[in-house]
């Protein structure tokens, strides 16, 4: 028996302010039931307890990261030389949002 219910998509859908059709709630569902087998599947391995949490893919990951080299920036002035119009160190757009 699933523990997922048709009213808890509903649920769910309504907290994330998510507007979902009848039939794409019914594929939602679905997919979370299918997902609840996996997960008993998993948790009937033998041992699977033992096993710990892993952090990427990739066991031997490495990443070579750069020095880190500070460099000077472009000046704000230049900056915003190229803006239409500019109050102190902002640029002014136009209202975009109604309200």
């Amino acid at each position: 028996m699933s523990r997922f219910t048709k009213e808890m998509v509903d649920r769910f859908a309504d907290e994330q302010m998510f507007a979902m059709s009848e039939e794409e709630k019914i594929i939602a569902l679905t997919d979370l039931e299918a997902m609840e087998e996996h997960m008993a599947k998993i948790d009937r391995i033998p041992g699977i307890e033992a096993v710990g949490p892993m952090t990427h893919c990739l066991d031997d990951f490495v990443m070579d990261l750069r020095e880190d080299e500070a460099i000077e920036s472009t000046p704000i002035e230049d900056l915003l030389a190229n803006a239409d119009e500019v109050f102190d160190r902002e640029i002014e757009l136009p209202k975009v949002v109604n309200g």
